[in-house]
């Protein structure tokens, strides 16, 4: 497990920081997808007698395909729905990738079952056994079965899982064809948001334009409820932005220097003097 972890932590920093620069997200996936499958196909090619260290960059290539795909697969629905539909698009992703994880388990582990129990009905066959008499491949004791047997065990597990990746390099290949059928839509550079009304205490929803980067970080942020958040009027929607901290900070300065205005007696208002004006 630990190459596909390595791979899957590296696929998804990768990825993000990739799609963080350009703002494009379907070419890495497509990267991610065909990475996958190659992954995929290769192990398809595991024996009982392959080197550890072979399947490891196997398995590395199968993580490395997977951590560019899943979160950014999320990141591509939600960068097509708005705020108050975040939590429905992102459960709806949620909710078919686990179908689809226990649907493809219960296949994998029938598929699987059915192997071990093709390839010892076939070892008794060519050593004249009985069939019946042959151990169970799913539930055995390796220690005390005679070297050939524990053989034929051994390649039959082999077999079957190089088996299950192929089945598996099939499905990955469906994968390739959905990403390149979808559109890609780039990083959007508006969020939407609450603002509260300070005297009227009234919410009312605008679109505030952001960094896409922040605002794919707000959008995941709010993901899991669908909460909309409710910011400052003044703020851009996240947080301040170096140019709004800038440009407050200019106005504040402005008006501390401006001259305060004093009406005359006729009621027309005219800049206070300064001090050392009015000396003179």
């Amino acid at each position: 497990m630990l190459p596909q972890v390595v791979g899957s932590f590296l696929g998804s920093m990768i990825a993000g920081q990739l799609i963080t620069r350009f703002g494009r997200w379907k070419r890495v996936l497509i990267a991610g997808a065909v990475i996958l499958a190659i992954g995929l196909f290769l192990a398809s090619q595991l024996t009982h007698a392959t080197p550890a260290w072979l399947v490891g960059i196997f398995i590395c290539l199968v993580g490395l395909g997977v951590g560019t795909l899943n979160q950014n697969l999320v990141l591509a629905v939600q960068n097509t729905v708005g705020l108050k539909d975040m939590g429905s698009a992102s459960s709806a992703v949620a909710f078919f990738r686990t179908v689809g994880g226990a649907v493809a388990v219960s296949l994998f582990g029938a598929l699987l079952t059915r192997h071990l129990s093709s390839e010892m009905s076939q070892f008794a066959a060519d050593h004249g056994l009985d069939a019946h008499q042959t151990p169970d491949a799913a539930s055995i004791d390796l220690a005390g079965l005679p070297p050939a047997v524990l053989e034929a065990i051994r390649e039959a597990y082999g077999t079957g899982t190089g088996l299950l990746f192929l089945v598996a390099g099939i499905a990955s290949l469906v994968t390739l064809v959905c990403v390149l059928l979808m559109k890609e839509v780039p990083l959007r550079t508006t969020v939407d948001v609450a603002e509260v009304d300070p005297e009227t205490g009234e919410i009312t929803m605008v679109t505030k334009r952001v960094n896409p980067v922040e605002a794919a970080g707000l959008r995941m942020q709010h993901a899991e409820t669908g909460e909309l958040p409710v910011v400052d009027p003044k703020a851009s929607g996240l947080r301040r932005s170096h140019g709004e901290r800038a440009e407050e900070t200019a106005r504040s300065a402005r008006g501390a220097h401006a001259a305060p205005v004093e009406p005359d007696s006729a009621g027309t208002a005219h800049p206070h003097p300064h001090p050392r004006h009015r000396a003179k």
